[in-house]
């Protein structure tokens, strides 16, 4: 949600440009900007780290009832699914 924020920031702001608004309130446009590209790095890591925590928990798990469970297959495929770039 952060990388389409900072998108649609970044054309708000050229938009801004192009129709000669004030400096001012530009500059506070690019302040927002510069705060949802700083979340970017961080809301990446948290991701990365969930979707760890997940498939550890899920790949220690023995029990052949839960293994069989319909959550457990949904989240083993969705961790398939959305393997996060290291």
């Amino acid at each position: 949600m952060y990388q389409k924020e900072a998108v649609d920031q970044e054309a708000r702001i050229e938009r801004m440009k192009q129709e000669g608004k004030d400096e001012y309130d530009i500059k506070k446009q690019h302040e927002v900007l510069g705060e949802s590209m700083m979340m970017i790095p961080d809301c990446d890591k948290r991701i990365k780290a969930a979707y760890h925590e997940l498939k550890n928990l899920l790949d220690a798990q023995t029990d052949a009832e839960v293994l069989a469970s319909k959550e457990v297959k949904e989240a083993l495929e969705l961790l398939e699914a959305n393997v996060p770039a290291t």
